[in-house]
């Protein structure tokens, strides 16, 4: 005779849970974070080491050493250089934007604003220029910048979760201990940024493209986290009304609501979607050498001011 079987009911493979192992760029990109957040400590370091050897940096030719020794001063005072550029470009912006309110800040919006200014840390910065009279040639700028935003203090730190258990460095440069993965310190918020803006040569028009996504805090099977992706082609920077590529639809609208509460931003009344995408792109084509960058940001700043007037 047959047995009677208990079955296990199955569930269907829609509502199973999902569990995603982090994009191995995520492992990649946090440890250049890190290395990044350090730059001002590693720089001062060089730099005494260097004071510290004068006679073997006055040599013909340099030894291993000292050679090493400026090759790393160097890289680090280009990047300390292009974070001054980001940052200013970005105040500039923030400057602009927040002069629509017309009343004084107060000292929680002066607050929000400098930790707004301080999260900027660039990877890189970089031009490259097209030929002159080619067929097809345009001159491209990409930016590689990290957005690590630091809670004020009292606040609630970032959700995001789970940090693994693993023990963190206290001295808030996120330094994991060996053998960990080098990650900030749970509750503060990483993100990265990549931008490219392409100027044709031959009809001076533009394209743009950004993506932003949470590197941390990251719970385990929670999968990416925030994400953004935005991109336009065929800008027309010499248009006179209001071009069509500042018009944000409702998707990109919640998205970028979302990051400007990331951001410490969502109780101050002079920002809105538009305003947070140009803050991104200030800071992104920050370089005194991307021209376009000043067209683009004044077309996004009469845009979210035309916007603020007609939500007033």
């Amino acid at each position: 005779p047959l047995r009677a079987m208990a079955l296990t009911p199955v569930t269907p493979a829609a509502a199973r849970p999902v569990l995603r192992a982090a994009p191995s760029f995520v492992a990649r990109d946090l440890a250049e974070a890190t290395v990044i957040l350090r730059d001002d400590h590693a720089l001062l370091e060089l730099a005494s080491k260097a004071l510290g050897q004068p006679a073997s940096l006055r040599s013909t030719l340099l030894g291993e050493e000292p050679l090493r020794l400026i090759t790393q001063l160097s890289e680090l005072t280009e990047r300390r250089i292009i974070r001054q550029h980001a940052r200013s470009s970005a105040s500039k912006f923030v400057a602009v934007v927040e002069s629509l309110c017309g009343r004084p800040h107060s000292g929680e919006t002066e607050e929000a604003l400098d930790a707004v200014i301080a999260a900027i840390w660039p990877a890189y910065m970089r031009h490259t220029a097209g030929a002159e009279g080619a067929e097809s040639s345009a001159d491209v700028w990409a930016t590689k910048l990290y957005l690590h935003v630091v809670p004020p203090a009292g606040a609630a730190a970032h959700p995001g979760g789970d940090t693994g258990g693993d023990p963190r460095a206290a001295d808030g440069q996120g330094t994991a201990l060996p053998g960990a993965p080098p990650v900030p310190p749970a509750g503060i918020l990483t993100l990265y940024v990549r931008f490219t803006l392409s100027r044709d040569l031959t009809t001076g028009s533009v394209d743009m493209s950004l993506q932003v996504g949470q590197l941390a805090p990251l719970s385990a099977g929670s999968g990416p986290g925030f994400n953004l992706s935005w991109s336009v082609e065929d800008v027309d920077l010499d248009a006179s009304d209001r071009p069509q590529w500042t018009a944000v639809d409702q998707g990109l609208r919640a998205k970028l609501s979302e990051l400007q509460g990331m951001l410490g931003l969502a109780r101050q009344p002079a920002w809105g979607p538009t305003g947070v995408l140009g803050l991104l792109l200030a800071a992104c084509a920050g370089l005194p050498s991307c021209d376009s960058a000043r067209q683009v940001l004044a077309q996004l700043r009469s845009a979210h001011r035309e916007e603020m007037l007609a939500g007033a």
